[in-house]
C-alpha cells in the first residue's frame, strides 16, 4: 500500500476532530460490547435471540448509512454530524434503561441508526482536504487511530469487568457527550466553490493522453450491472464472497453462547478474546500481499478458506479445551482472514475492469451486508437444533469457497503473483485518487473490527475514480439544486449510480445534451 505523504497546514482542525471522535467512539463501542451478550441472557436470551441483536444492528447501519449521506448534502456535514452524536446519547441512555429483551432489541437498532454517519464523516473529510498527499496521511492517521481504539476497548473493558451493563451505557453517553463538545467546537462546513471554473481546470489538469475510451463505454449502473454480471469471473468472485461471508456470519451469531457453555467464557474471557482477534489482525493482515506475491492470489485465497474451515471444525474437536476459542481467533481473523481479504481484493483487481471497478465493490458489498445481516440468526436457529451444527456448516461453507477458488484459478492465473497495489507506469500521468464512495461503508465492531479497517484501505487504493474529479462535482453540485428538493446525491450515495448522475450533471452544463465523456473532455480542454 501506499506510504503516506507528509501532512500540510492545508489540514482543518475539523479533519483531526473526526479522527479523535472516531477514535473515541471505537474505543467505548468495544468496551461495551463483549458485556451485552451476557446482559441479554441475564434477561432470558437463547442464541437466536442474541444473534438477532446483532443482525439488527449491522440492518440499520447498513440501511440508514447512504440515507444519512444523502441529507448531508441537502442540510452540510456539520447538522448531520452533530444530530449523531445527539442521537447517540440518547439512544444509549435508553440502551441503559433496557429491562425487556424486546426493549434492549429496539435500543440496538436505534444504536445501529445513529452510528450511521460514516458516510458523512468520510465526506466531510474528502470535501476539507485539498491535496492527494493530505488525504494519505488522513487516511492512513484514520486507520491507526481506530485500529488503536478498538484494541484499547477490550482491554479498558477488563477494568469495568464488574460494572453493571447500565453504568457502561452510561459512560458511553459521557464519550458522546465528549464528541459533542469536539464536533460543535471544531466542525466547520466546506464553503461552496465556483462550479463549471474549478470542475473545467481539474479536468483539462487530470487528462492524459493514455485516456482510454473504454471509461466511457458504462454510462449507467445498469449497463455496468449487466456487463459485470455477464463476465464469468468477476460473476464467480461476487459469488464466492458471498457464500464466505454468509457461512462466517451461520457460526458467528451464536458464538458467545457457544463459548459460554462449551468454553467457560464469562464477560473477561470474551474482553482477552477482543484483545486477541483484534491484535492479531494487527500483526498478521500485513502478512497478505507477501503471501500473494510468493504464491498467488488463488493459491492464498484456497489456503485461507481451507484454514479458515480447519479452525472452525477445532472448535467442534477440541471442545472444551480452554485456550481453543484464543487460537481459532487469532487464525481465523488475524491470518487466514486477512489471507482471503487481500488475495480477494487482488482478484478482483485482475478480473475486473476499471469502468466496472466502484460497481462491482458496491455490489459485493450490498451482497455481503445481506449475508452478514441474515446468516447470524440462522445460525442461532441451527444453535438450537445442534450446538455444534452452525459450525460445521461453516466449515462446509469455506471449504467450497475454496473449491470456487480452484475452479476460478485458469481465469486469472497469469499476473496473480503481481503486487496487490501498484505504483503507475510514469508516463501515466492521472493520479490514482480515490471514490468517496468507498469511504462510507460502515465497519461494524466485532471480533474482526481491525481486519476491517485494514482490508477497507485496500478497497480505497484499488477504486479508480478521481479524487479532484469529486472535487469538482461538488463545486457543481454546490452551485446547482439537484435532485428532489434540492439534494445533491454525488458526495455520499455509495456506488456508480452517483457518479453516472454527476456525469449527466456535467453533461448537460457542457452541452445541454448527454455526449460522450471523451468528447466532453476534450471540449473542457479545448476551453480551458
Amino acid at each position: 500500500m501506499n506510504t503516506p505523504g507528509k501532512p500540510t497546514a492545508s489540514i482543518s482542525a475539523g479533519v483531526y476532530a473526526i479522527l479523535a471522535t472516531q477514535t473515541l467512539d471505537a474505543l467505548a463501542t468495544m468496551i461495551v460490547l463483549p458485556t451485552i451478550p451476557f446482559y441479554a441472557m441475564g434477561l432470558g436470551a437463547n442464541a437466536f435471540t442474541i444473534s438477532l441483536i446483532g443482525s439488527a444492528y449491522n440492518l440499520a447501519q447498513m440501511v440508514c448509512s447512504p440515507a444519512f449521506g444523502a441529507l448531508s448534502d441537502r442540510v452540510g456535514r456539520k447538522a448531520v454530524m452533530v444530530m449523531g452524536l445527539t442521537c447517540q446519547a440518547m439512544c444509549n441512555v435508553l440502551m441503559a434503561t433496557a429491562e425487556t429483551l424486546p426493549q434492549l432489541i429496539m435500543a440496538r437498532v436505534a444504536v445501529g441508526v445513529a452510528l450511521s454517519t460514516g458516510p458523512v464523516e468520510m465526506a466531510y473529510i474528502m470535501d476539507s482536504v485539498s491535496t492527494e498527499s493530505d488525504l494519505s496521511f488522513v487516511l492512513y492517521l484514520q486507520r491507526m487511530m481506530t485500529s488503536a481504539g478498538a484494541l484499547l476497548g477490550p482491554l479498558v473493558a477488563m477494568t469495568f469487568v464488574e460494572y453493571p451493563f447500565p453504568v457502561l451505557c452510561r459512560g458511553l453517553v459521557c464519550v458522546n457527550v465528549l464528541n459533542l463538545f469536539i464536533g460543535i467546537t471544531l466542525w466547520k462546513d466546506a464553503p461552496a466553490k465556483d462550479g463549471l471554473a474549478v470542475l473545467a481546470s481539474t479536468l483539462a489538469s487530470t487528462r492524459s493522453p493514455m485516456d482510454s475510451p473504454r471509461d466511457s463505454d458504462i454510462k449507467t449502473f445498469a449497463g455496468a450491472l449487466q456487463a459485470m454480471l455477464a463476465n464469468r469471473a468477476t460473476s464467480a468472485l461476487l459469488l464466492i464472497s458471498c457464500v464466505y461471508t454468509l457461512g462466517y456470519g451461520i457460526g458467528d451469531g451464536p458464538e458467545v453462547v457457544f463459548f459460554r457453555e462449551y468454553f467457560g467464557f464469562d464477560k473477561g474471557r470474551v474482553c482477552y478474546f477482543f484483545v486477541v482477534t483484534n491484535l492479531s489482525s494487527l500483526l498478521l493482515c500485513p502478512a497478505g500481499p507477501k503471501l500473494i506475491q510468493m504464491f498467488g492470489a488463488v493459491t492464498v485465497c484456497k489456503i485461507g478458506c481451507l484454514g479458515a474451515a480447519a479452525s472452525t471444525l477445532s472448535l467442534v474437536a477440541f471442545s472444551g479445551t480452554e485456550w481453543v476459542p484464543y487460537v481459532y481467533g487469532g487464525l481465523m481473523v488475524g491470518l487466514f482472514g486477512g489471507m482471503i481479504g487481500f488475495g480477494y481484493m487482488h482478484l478482483v483487481r485482475r478480473t475486473v475492469p476499471e469502468p466496472m471497478m466502484g460497481t462491482m465493490l458496491g455490489l459485493q458489498s450490498s451482497l455481503n451486508g445481506l449475508a452478514g445481516t441474515l446468516a447470524p440468526p440462522a445460525g442461532g436457529a441451527l444453535y438450537s437444533v445442534n450446538s455444534f451444527l452452525p459450525y460445521v456448516i461453516t466449515a462446509l461453507f469455506a471449504a467450497s469457497a475454496a473449491g470456487m477458488y480452484g475452479a476460478l484459478s485458469a481465469a486469472v492465473a497469469p499476473e496473480e503473483t503481481q503486487a496487490l497495489i501498484e505504483e503507475p507506469p510514469a508516463e501515466w500521468q492521472r493520479p490514482k485518487l480515490r471514490r468517496v464512495s468507498t469511504f462510507g461503508l460502515p465497519i461494524y465492531p466485532d471480533k474482526s473490527f481491525t481486519a476491517q479497517v485494514h482490508l477497507n484501505s485496500v478497497r480505497v487504493e484499488l477504486d479508480p475514480e478521481l479524487y479532484r474529479l469529486y472535487q469538482a462535482y461538488r463545486a457543481v453540485l454546490d452551485r446547482e439544486s439537484v435532485g428532489l428538493g434540492g439534494l445533491k446525491p454525488v458526495a455520499t450515495v455509495p456506488g456508480d449510480m452517483a457518479a453516472a448522475r454527476a456525469q449527466t450533471l456535467y453533461d448537460r452544463e457542457v452541452s445541454g445534451s448527454d455526449v460522450h465523456r471523451s468528447e466532453t473532455h476534450n471540449a473542457l480542454c479545448d476551453e480551458a
